[in-house]
C-alpha cells in the first residue's frame, strides 16, 4: 500500500496541481463576478479540490488515512462553499456565525495534526488552499451583498497573484510564513466577518481595513521573496 502511495505521489505533483488550481480559481472568480454568480467559484474550486483528494489518496497523512485534521479542513471547505450558495438567504447573524466558525476551525485542524502526529505535505497544502478559498469566498460575498466595492477582491486574489508572479518571474526563495502574516490574515477575516454584519455605512470602511492589512502582508512577502536579506 505504501509503495503504491509513493508511486502515486511521484506521478502527481502538488506544485503542478497548485499552479493549475490557481489559474482555475482566478478565472472562476472573474466569471463569478461577471455573471453575478459567486457559487461558480464553489463548483470550480470544489472540483479542483476533489481531484487533489483523489490523486493523493493514501498519502494524506504519514499513516495513509485522511485523518481527523484533514477532515476538519474538509469541513471548512464544505462550509465555505455552502456560504457561496446560501449567502443571499441566510440572516446576517447566521452568515457571520458560520464564517466565524470556519475561522475557529482553521486553528483546530493544525492543532489536531500536531497533536496526533498527522502532519504531511498534503495536509499543509490542503490547509493553505482552504484558507485562500475562504478569503476569496468572503470577498465575493461582500461584493455581491453590496457591503464593499470591487476592490475587496484584491484581498482574495493576493495569494493567487503571488503564485502566478513567481511562475512568470521566479523568485530566489519562497517567502517564509511569519507571525506578521498570520496576524494580518486573522485581522482581515475579523474585519470581513464584521463587514457582513455591520450597516452599509460601516461595512465598506471595515472591509477596507482588512484589505489593507492583508495587502501590506503580501507586499512584504513579495519583498522577502524577491529581495531576500543576505547573511552578513
Amino acid at each position: 500500500m505504501l509503495g503504491f502511495a509513493d508511486e502515486r505521489m511521484r506521478s502527481f505533483s502538488l506544485t503542478s496541481w497548485g499552479n493549475a488550481h490557481t489559474v482555475a480559481v482566478v478565472l472562476a472568480t472573474g466569471l463569478a463576478v461577471g455573471f453575478g454568480y459567486p457559487a461558480l467559484l464553489a463548483w470550480v474550486a470544489g472540483g479542483s479540490c476533489l481531484i487533489l483528494l483523489v490523486q493523493t489518496r493514501g498519502t494524506w497523512t504519514p499513516h495513509g488515512q485522511l485523518g481527523v485534521a484533514n477532515l476538519v479542513t474538509t469541513l471548512r471547505l464544505v462550509m465555505t462553499f455552502g456560504l457561496l450558495f446560501a449567502y443571499r438567504d441566510l440572516p446576517d447573524a447566521v452568515l457571520c456565525s458560520a464564517a466565524l466558525s470556519i475561522l475557529i476551525l482553521d486553528g483546530v485542524d493544525g492543532w489536531l495534526a500536531r497533536r496526533y502526529g498527522a502532519s504531511s505535505d498534503f495536509g499543509a497544502r490542503y490547509d493553505v488552499e482552504a484558507d485562500a478559498l475562504f478569503v476569496i469566498a468572503l470577498s465575493l460575498i461582500l461584493l455581491a451583498r453590496g457591503a464593499a466595492g470591487p476592490w475587496v477582491l484584491i484581498a482574495g486574489l493576493w495569494r493567487y497573484f503571488y503564485i502566478l508572479a513567481r511562475l512568470v518571474v521566479p523568485s530566489p526563495i519562497e517567502a517564509p510564513r511569519t507571525l506578521f502574516g498570520r496576524v494580518s490574515y486573522v485581522l482581515m477575516l475579523i474585519c470581513f466577518i464584521l463587514a457582513l454584519w455591520l450597516p452599509p455605512s460601516w461595512s465598506a470602511p471595515v472591509a477596507a481595513i482588512g484589505t489593507i492589512a492583508l495587502s501590506i502582508s503580501f507586499l512584504r512577502s513579495f519583498w522577502q521573496a524577491y529581495f531576500p536579506v543576505r547573511p552578513a
